[in-house]
């Protein structure tokens, strides 16, 4: 989950979801094994391809996104593919959208990869597992794959056995609410001293409190004075998570 400071931004049509979104490895929330496993390879520089398993939101895709950034820095943007939920999944992905993403020359430090990103690689075709072990042999030299999945085990063998995989667990409410609390802040949510209350109490009272506030008018959401942003749709994503 993140937990990056992030400035309050006068761009209303960020989500909160992005708009805390980390940038460096160090400032994940949870999960202080994978965390710290994710921080050797950022400080060493070392990448290996890497399988991260666990349950949806639990900052598996944030994770490596924060460590493309802290490895890749300003090539970043030309340097990494993110293929998420949305992308087609089969056998032509692997061979088109990312064999030519491996084949393309990225300037980069010595030591440093392009990076793949797959979201829900556990949902690709066998025949695109098949094919994307292929492609991880052919440009091992110049890319490195990242696969964030719910099962590893859905993963097949052959592409396991060429990635560390690092597991990662659901957070606990202390800790969701604990992040709650800093977003809360900094947007200077009116509602703070409600919230606060509630998170002494538990999540799901938390998340009560956010739904109600995001029923409120667009004029009583927004201002000085008001919970919430005027786009409080943007947030709907982030409340439920």
């Amino acid at each position: 989950m993140a937990s990056s400071s992030s400035s309050n931004s006068a761009n209303y049509d960020v989500p909160w979801v992005e708009n805390y979104r980390p940038s460096k490895v160090v400032d994940i929330v949870g999960n202080e094994d994978a965390v710290s496993r994710l921080q050797v390879i950022a400080r060493d520089g070392n990448m290996p391809n890497l399988i991260l398993s666990g349950p949806p939101g639990t900052g598996k895709t944030t994770s490596i996104l924060a460590l493309a950034h802290e490895l890749l820095g300003p090539n970043y943007r030309e340097a990494v593919l993110e293929l998420n939920a949305s992308d087609d999944r089969g056998i032509d992905v692997v061979r088109n959208k990312i064999k030519m993403f491996a084949q393309k020359k990225v300037t980069l430090p010595p030591g440093r990869h392009k990076v793949v990103i797959l979201d829900e690689a556990d949902s690709m075709t066998s025949g695109a597992h098949q094919a994307l072990r292929r492609t991880m042999e052919i440009y091992s030299n110049s890319t490195r794959f990242t696969l964030a999945c719910n099962t590893s085990s859905k993963i097949i063998e052959p592409i396991q056995s060429r990635c560390a995989i690092v597991r990662f667990s659901r957070l606990s409410d202390q800790e969701i609410l604990g992040r709650l609390m800093v977003v809360v802040q900094a947007e200077k949510v009116c509602l703070l001293a409600k919230i606060y209350l509630a998170s002494y109490n538990s999540l799901p009272t938390v998340k009560r409190h956010f739904r109600i506030a995001f029923l409120k008018t667009p004029n009583e959401n927004s201002g000085p004075n008001g919970p919430l942003h005027n786009n409080p749709k943007a947030n709907m994503q982030w409340v439920e998570a």
